[in-house]
């Protein structure tokens, strides 16, 4: 096994899978942001019904249209999960092919994908997809939601739509997540705050804010007899 000459500090930004709940039939297109699906912050979980699945699959097809992938075989990934979904027992509500005319001709693009009846031990589920399909899950009430938002190893960012300031930070307490945002995007990052996440999603110091400067730095402890 080769040594390393010297230690090296190291921060890794890894993957997500962003869960977010409406508890109080709060305006859930807050949680939806342009990127059209590769970043690791974009919500994929959305823990609600059937009907604010819909809505939202509209405005994921308004903001996304023009969107795409960086290349042919993040598009099958993307696509095969859709197939992986449906295979695995989810109802494909709206999307998940490939977009080929008019603009969409050159790139990589698909129409997103928004997945109901989805269980917790499905794949699209418990893993990052970096790409526009959402899965939705029931959730029976805000104990049950947490319960599904942190029954998965990753832990990068959450949300929560309510107009409960009660319900908000119970949910912010409770979360397992680095980033939680209460009726916002879960891709929206401020760059003068800390930013990361628990679990498997990193590992290290966080990034942005005055702390990314600790990355940086060294220590020292120094004791003087005077």
């Amino acid at each position: 096994m080769p040594v390393l000459p010297v230690l090296t500090t190291v921060l890794l930004l890894l993957a997500g899978a962003v869960p977010a709940s409406d508890v109080t039939s709060g305006d859930v297109s807050a949680f939806i942001a342009s990127p059209e699906g590769q970043n690791a912050s974009r919500l994929v979980r959305l823990l609600r019904s059937d009907e604010v699945a819909r809505g939202v699959s509209r405005h994921l097809n308004r903001v996304l249209r023009e969107k795409g992938q960086i290349d042919d075989k993040q598009l099958a990934t993307v696509l095969d999960y859709v197939g992986i979904g449906a295979g695995e027992g989810a109802k494909v509500l709206t999307g998940g092919t490939r977009l080929t005319e008019g603009p969409h001709s050159r790139g990589y693009f698909s129409s997103p994908a928004v997945l109901a009846d989805v269980g917790p031990e499905m794949r699209v589920a418990q893993e990052e997809i970096f790409g526009p399909v959402l899965a939705v899950m029931p959730a029976q009430s805000l104990d049950h939601a947490i319960e599904l938002a942190n029954g998965i190893r990753f832990g990068l960012s959450a949300g929560v739509c309510t107009r409960s300031l009660t319900s908000a930070y119970e949910f912010i307490n409770r979360i397992e997540a680095g980033l939680v945002m209460v009726n916002l995007p879960s891709a929206g990052v401020e760059y003068h705050v800390p930013f990361g996440g628990s679990k498997a999603s990193s590992l290290g110091m966080r990034e942005q804010g005055p702390v990314a400067v600790d990355f940086y730095s060294e220590l020292q402890t120094a004791y003087v007899k005077y």
